[in-house]
């Protein structure tokens, strides 16, 4: 990373302009959308697997895509081998979530490089040290809070110097983790647009504490403490709420609500509200299709709130009541 600096010194005054950021409930489609959106590569660009986990520098990934030209010319054999430890070491993870080397990945993960991330709590479920990163805009001491959104902004531009050079393409980010930081993430990218997705949490809710159940069998074998499912879901009810206090706060005019059920049963109106929001011509943007053409399904199973446990939440947060359903028939 310090290497960055002493072979591409201006790096860091490369501009970023008018960012996407897709923020919304784990188990809320964002994945969808942000595949979406990535598979549009004329108009956007974005992180990565194998930039997250081989190459967050711009030394790294300039080397990286230099081997896998000299490799493609030889007959690919190192692509080969990443591809069989793909396979291996992520292929459970497919179950639950789209994912490879080649995808697009929440850039989040990024900053596991510099141990300055709520991803590191999956591999210690127990443990006190992350409290900062739970409630990140309200809780997370000042300076450290600066210090770390100025590195995601450095990692962001590290990207875009290789990838969107000339600044045609706007940078586009999926993280559900930034629900609690978009007050820290307004003082770094001022101009960014949000997609905000809502789900009723009748189904959101239930589903992370599964997945988040999933993905800490995933990575540690220390046995999950059962305070952990309601801790989480008092954690997402607090994220909803912050998120949207900070939204409107920060974001005013810069952000758009999209109803979960619409976008996936590909409400044409939806699609054509998100087009106008992101200021592209109407029928530019193409939906992914790899869910079809793969045949992926999520083997990620859960059980729903109860009517009552729904209401209590609804309550809390009653901006949600009008995402609880398709608002419309009309679809792509």
């Amino acid at each position: 990373m310090l290497l960055d600096f002493l072979f591409f010194p201006r790096f860091y005054t490369h501009t970023v302009s008018r960012p996407v950021f897709i923020i919304a409930a784990p188990r809320s489609g964002t994945t969808f959308l942000f595949h979406s959106l990535a598979n549009n590569s004329d108009h956007f660009t974005a992180v990565r697997l194998w930039e997250i986990v081989f190459a967050p520098s711009i030394l790294q990934k300039y080397l990286i895509i230099g081997t896998f030209k000299i490799d493609h010319r030889i007959g690919s054999p190192i692509k080969r081998l990443l591809l069989k430890m793909e396979n291996l070491f992520v292929g459970k993870l497919k179950k639950i979530h789209l994912i490879g080397l080649q995808m697009p990945e929440e850039d989040e993960a990024l900053l596991l490089w510099s141990l300055s991330t709520l991803y590191l709590s999956f591999f210690y479920p127990d443990s006190t040290i992350f409290t900062d990163f739970y409630h990140f805009d309200v809780a997370m001491p000042q300076r450290r809070k600066e210090r770390i959104m100025r590195r995601y902004r450095r990692l962001v531009m590290r990207h875009n110097v290789v990838f969107n050079r000339h600044n045609d393409k706007r940078f586009l980010s999926k993280n559900p983790l930034m629900m609690n930081k978009i007050g820290a993430l307004s003082h770094v990218f001022p101009d960014a647009h949000i997609l905000n997705i809502n789900r009723n949490p009748k189904e959101t809710l239930p589903s992370t504490i599964q997945l988040n159940h999933t993905l800490f069998g995933f990575f540690t074998s220390k046995p999950q403490p059962e305070r952990i499912k309601t801790e989480t879901k008092t954690l997402l009810i607090d994220w909803y709420g912050l998120a949207e206090k900070n939204l409107q706060q920060h974001f005013a005019q810069q952000y758009l609500k999209i109803n979960f059920y619409d976008l996936v049963q590909r409400n044409l109106h939806t699609w054509e509200g998100i087009e106008q929001f992101l200021e592209v011509a109407t029928g530019t943007l193409k939906m992914d299709e790899r869910k079809e053409q793969t045949g992926h399904k999520s083997q990620h199973s859960y059980v729903k709130l109860s009517d009552e446990e729904t209401a209590v939440v609804l309550e809390k947060l009653p901006f949600l009541l009008d995402f609880c359903a398709p608002s419309s028939s009309k679809h792509l």
